[in-house]
Formats: structure tokens, sequence, C-alpha cells
């Protein structure tokens, strides 16, 4: 059985990031540590897929700008569980429902590849799904409740991605 697993992080001879995954498995109770396996997280990838992650990067980080400075013009907390008075139909909502979790998602994924760590990237699934049934759908059915057709009619004309 699996005793414990930890993630080590240090710097290379060429100063840049690399981790390894250590995983021990015991043989015996009370005995020496068994086997242990040591996996390269750091994927050899081309330098145009690290460009690309930090292109990812950067248009998250704008959207994600974008996104904080809508709700703050409207006075409105974009915190997801804080009460909404209104709903923001204007700029980057006219054509994404939920802007500031696709810009989650697509940090996520362009952190990934900017590192070259994809299990970062393929991380984006499980996020994804954490964010759309356990954050969305409370909020939508919130949304439904208090603002009834005009966020029905907002829900029928802007996609919730893009």
């Amino acid at each position: 059985m699996l005793r414990y697993i930890f993630v080590r992080f240090f710097k290379s001879f060429k100063d840049t990031a690399s981790s390894t995954l250590c995983i021990v498995f015991p043989t015996k109770p009370n005995s020496s540590p068994g086997h242990i396996v040591f996996i390269n997280l750091r994927s050899d990838v081309p330098p145009v897929v690290d460009n690309f992650g930090l292109i990812l990067v950067i248009l998250a980080i704008v959207l994600l700008y974008i996104s904080v400075r809508q709700f703050n013009s409207y006075n409105e907390d974009p915190n997801p569980i804080s009460p909404s008075s209104r709903i923001i139909m204007k700029s980057i909502y006219q054509y994404s429902r939920n802007p500031m979790y696709l810009g989650m998602i697509i940090f996520q994924i362009g952190l990934g590849l900017m590192l070259s760590m994809l299990h970062i990237s393929f991380f984006t699934v499980l996020t994804y799904f954490l964010f759309r049934y356990f954050v969305i759908a409370p909020e939508e059915k919130y949304l439904e409740q208090k603002f009834k057709q005009d966020y029905i009619e907002y829900k029928r004309k802007v996609r919730r991605w893009f």
C-alpha cells in the first residue's frame, strides 16, 4: 500500500524550474522503506509550446482584469457568494456569461504549457467540472430565482463560455 506521496521542487543546473514526484512503496510494517520511484513531471516540449503558454497566461490576465473591472464599474462584488443587485451584460459579459472562470481555466492551461508541466494543463478538466457543477450551477440557479425572465433571456442570448 502506498504510504505517502510528496512532491519536491528544486532548481536544475540551468536554473529552470523542474519537479520530481517521489513515491515510496513500503514492503512491510517496520521494515525498510521498500521501493522508491522518481517520476519527472516536467515535459520536454518545444519552445513554441512555452511561448504559446505565455500568450495564454497574458490573455487570461487581460480577461480577468476586464471582467473584474466591469464588476467594479457597477459596484458589484465579484465574489461568487455575494448577493447580486443586477445582471452585468456589457463589455466582455455580452460574449461570455462567465469570463472570470474562463480566464482562470485559460490561465491554468497556459501555466502548464509555459512551465512545461503538462499535468497542470491536464488538471484543467477537473477544474472545469468543479466550476461547472459546484460554482456555476448554483450561481445560475440563484440568478434565475432572483432575476427570473431577465436572466433566462440573458442565458438565451449569451453562451456560458464564449
